[in-house]
């Protein structure tokens, strides 16, 4: 039978990662139906981009940006392996 807690799919939002995590329903007030989840889980905090037409990559606070502070911060950064193209 649909509607069941059984049948039911749960999830919770995972707000470091952006996304709705599966969960066992009825395991927390933040386990919620999947549809609910995935409508209501949008990022906390400001947003952040990687600069990169600078000497040294940096984050920057942008409204549009994909990452927070720690993602922007582990990924925004100075390449360790490159290769010129010449031309």
């Amino acid at each position: 039978m649909l509607g069941m807690i059984g049948d039911e799919k749960c999830a919770r939002c995972d707000e470091s990662e952006e996304k709705c995590m599966p969960c066992k329903c009825g395991t927390g007030a933040d386990c919620v139906p999947a549809d609910d989840c995935t409508a209501k889980c949008k990022p906390t905090g400001p947003r952040f981009s990687c600069q990169w037409n600078t000497t040294v990559p940096k984050c920057v606070e942008d409204p549009k940006g994909h990452l927070n502070k720690t993602q922007c911060g582990s990924e925004c950064h100075e390449a360790a392996y490159g290769k010129c193209d010449f031309e």
